[in-house]
């Protein structure tokens, strides 16, 4: 599995002004397992991470996913893209509060396959897997934070993605939480054998990651 960013450039507007957040970052990311990218706030970590899972466009450069250029597909292109071969976790869980448990999971299998029955079968299974199985008919409102995060990491995997991109994962977690959430993550990863690319300030994020991206003003700083 390979994952390549070439010379991509990402601005913002700011009002009358253009903000440039990534400034010409070229990466190669290649089964690296657990990678984290580090770095102050402003730095374009987040920025980085949604380029690179194609929820935000980039002005210049390109992106390729085993060999194929994915930054170029058109809208729809991009979005069967994403649901079939990414996976997703925000910092602010992104999960829907009018929907249980269960099918806030399933959600993403349903969009891309239909079959409403067995997307929930398998929604089930990995609800299972994270420690929540007798939780799939709650409502989201109903858990904690640590919980909820189950949930997305539950979500995420739910159309067995190659890569999973996570947004600041752990940072409304308290520390004992954000320790058995971490514990969990790691262990699907490797058991999957899928990369996952995170965001992050935690520095035991960090000293878990099998490589360390530091960025600085919108470019790469130190790569490991």
């Amino acid at each position: 599995m390979e994952l390549v960013v070439e010379g991509i450039n990402k601005y913002y507007s700011l009002g009358e002004q253009s903000y440039q957040a990534l400034r010409g970052v070229s990466a190669r990311f290649q089964d690296d397992g657990l990678v984290a990218l580090v770095g102050p706030s402003g730095s374009g970590k987040s920025t980085l991470l949604h380029c690179l899972g194609l929820i935000d466009p980039v002005e210049s450069g390109q992106i390729y996913f085993e060999g194929q250029r994915i930054d170029s597909l058109g809208d729809d292109k991009k979005s069967s893209f994403r649901l079939s071969r990414f996976g997703f976790i925000f910092q602010s869980y992104h999960l829907i509060p009018t929907l249980s448990v269960v099918e806030n999971v399933a959600l993403p299998a349903i969009y891309l396959s239909r079959d409403v029955r067995r997307s929930q079968s398998y929604a089930k299974h990995l609800l299972e897997r994270v420690g929540l199985g007798e939780f799939n008919k709650r409502r989201v409102s109903q858990l904690s934070g640590g919980q909820r995060q189950r949930v997305a990491i539950a979500r995420s995997l739910v159309n067995r993605p190659r890569i999973i991109f996570a947004d600041e994962p752990t940072a409304n977690l308290d520390s004992s939480t954000s320790g058995d959430v971490l514990d969990l993550f790691q262990e699907i990863v490797a058991e999957e054998q899928i990369m996952a690319i995170v965001s992050t300030h935690d520095p035991e994020v960090a000293q878990r990651a099998n490589r360390i991206i530091k960025m600085k003003d919108g470019q790469l700083e130190v790569t490991q």
